[in-house]
């Protein structure tokens, strides 16, 4: 749902018949905006530093699926260099 809410509020959306490229680029835009949204880096500090480092373990905390979790710390640490060992 996150996702999905992310390409209606970016416009992020496509036909299905459209070029790999943009669907692609239209996928990272959706999933961008909801993880700046609904999984922001202080957010997931505030998780760690109450114990909650590993991504099962943060998939519970946030109630979302562990991928969608293993998705967003991607987009924080290699897309934005982001740094939670901080």
């Amino acid at each position: 749902m996150l996702h999905e809410s992310g390409h209606l509020h970016t416009g992020a959306l496509h036909k299905v018949n459209s070029p790999f490229q943009l669907v692609e680029q239209n996928e990272y835009r959706a999933d961008a905006d909801a993880f700046r949204r609904c999984l922001p880096p202080d957010e997931i500090r505030t998780a760690m530093r109450a114990g909650y480092t590993e991504p099962w373990q943060l998939a519970e905390y946030f109630d979302l699926d562990e991928d969608y979790i293993k998705k967003a710390l991607h987009y924080w640490t290699q897309c934005r260099g982001i740094n939670f060992n901080q």
